[in-house]
């Protein structure tokens, strides 16, 4: 048992230490983990939820994280369209943090959309063929703005 919670307070990230609880964490009770390792309390649910569903100790391949790349001009472009007071309507209380590619941050005004995202999309597609400009495909603008 102490080789084990050696292992698991030396692991280098989350997923390993899930691993390593993962192996004993059904032979205990919650109290007991929390005497043998200090500060466990979520984590014994993710990792009994772990060994029943993929097995003690078994690696699970971590999620692939698809990034894409947005031209800045088309980005601009819709961003103006979207920001019209026809499309949103500023709310007295919250804000939201966008993080840019650049690590920089942005404090943007909450704001309630007046129409839903479909109809914004089909009123920007046909804003850029009035204007002769080619926007993101439909399916692009979905997935990353909405």
């Amino acid at each position: 048992m102490e080789n084990l919670t050696e292992a698991y307070n030396q692991a280098e990230n989350r997923e390993t230490r899930l691993q390593i609880l993962s192996l004993f964490v059904n032979k205990f009770s919650k109290s007991q983990l929390q005497k043998i390792i200090p500060g466990l309390s979520k984590q014994i649910d993710d990792a009994r939820t772990h060994a029943d569903l993929r097995g003690p100790g078994k690696y699970v391949d971590p999620p692939e994280i698809h990034r894409m790349r947005l031209e800045p001009t088309k980005t601009d472009h819709f961003l103006e369209f979207i920001s019209t007071s026809s499309l949103l309507q500023d709310v007295s209380y919250g804000t939201k943090t966008i993080k840019l590619d650049s690590g920089e941050k942005l404090l943007v005004p909450a704001a309630i959309r007046t129409l839903i995202p479909s109809r914004i999309i089909k009123q920007y597609q046909s804003y850029c063929a009035s204007v002769d400009f080619k926007p993101y495909s439909e399916q692009t603008l979905f997935s990353s703005a909405f």
